[in-house]
């Protein structure tokens, strides 16, 4: 978070927490200035293709560093997942009026 103070804009500590609540340290909103969101691809043995992209909601550097001096950043963002499977391992699709025919038949 950024307050404006006149000309001057400072940031704002927020609380981070962790899974479960607990308070694990204070940390600055980041802004993203450019993003790169390519996707990572997977194929499986059964031919199946997974891909999935990270898309990144909220950055925040906290006060804590590396052994090796760098920063630590606290990131919230969600995970995008499609997946191609081969036609063999699809179920085959029922279409509205199929679905109908299909109740019909059952009763």
């Amino acid at each position: 978070m950024v307050e404006d103070s006149g000309d001057e804009k400072k940031l704002v500590p927020i609380p981070i927490r962790d899974d479960k609540g607990n308070s694990v340290g204070e940390g600055y909103q980041r802004e993203i200035v450019e993003e790169i969101t390519p996707w990572s691809q997977f194929k499986l043995d059964d031919g199946t293709i997974i891909k999935i992209k990270v898309l990144v909601l909220s950055v925040l550097r906290t006060d804590q560093y590396t052994p090796s001096g760098e920063p630590i950043y606290s990131v919230k963002s969600h995970n995008v997942t499609i997946s191609q499977s081969p036609e063999d391992l699809k179920k085959p699709l029922i279409s509205g009026s199929d679905q109908k025919l299909d109740d019909e038949q059952q009763q």
